[in-house]
């Protein structure tokens, strides 16, 4: 069975929308998906706005950061602040900039490694010719 409890959260949370957006989104799940590179070009379709990329790149950078700085000092803290802080990000991104549902909900392991994806193109640079490679415009802020 999908999770649609992040799905109804967002859609609570999201003002305007129309009950069929989201039952859109309950519709299409993992099984609209049989390969991560399929999942990567969705991903990628959910996340054309420039904020929201720069949302979800600073926010795996602080996740990343904050499972470094848990190893270094054995405080477990740095670890949990890190991936809220991330996921809080990300998810209000895309409900207040995307105005969609995270990828997270119906996928979570592919979402977590196109996060890091997207992070590690971002910072070679490489991100935006792989939105043009797949044929994906970023939407105007």
């Amino acid at each position: 069975m999908e999770n649609t409890r992040g799905i109804n959260l967002l859609h609570e949370a999201s003002p305007g929308r129309s009950n069929s957006d989201f039952n859109d989104l309950r519709m299409r799940g993992v099984q609209d998906q049989e390969t991560f590179e399929q999942f990567w070009r969705e991903y990628l379709e959910a996340h054309k706005h420039p904020a929201t990329r720069g949302i979800h790149i600073a926010g795996t950078a602080a996740a990343l950061l904050g499972i470094a700085l848990s190893i270094v000092t054995f405080d477990p803290t740095f670890l949990v602040g890190g991936i809220i802080l991330a996921y809080a990000a990300a998810w209000l991104s895309h409900a207040f900039v995307e105005r969609n549902a995270p990828k997270t909900f119906s996928h979570p392991a592919w979402s977590l490694r196109a996060d890091l994806r997207m992070l590690a193109l971002a910072t070679r640079g490489q991100l935006q010719a792989e939105m043009e490679r797949h044929a994906i415009q970023s939407a105007r802020d």
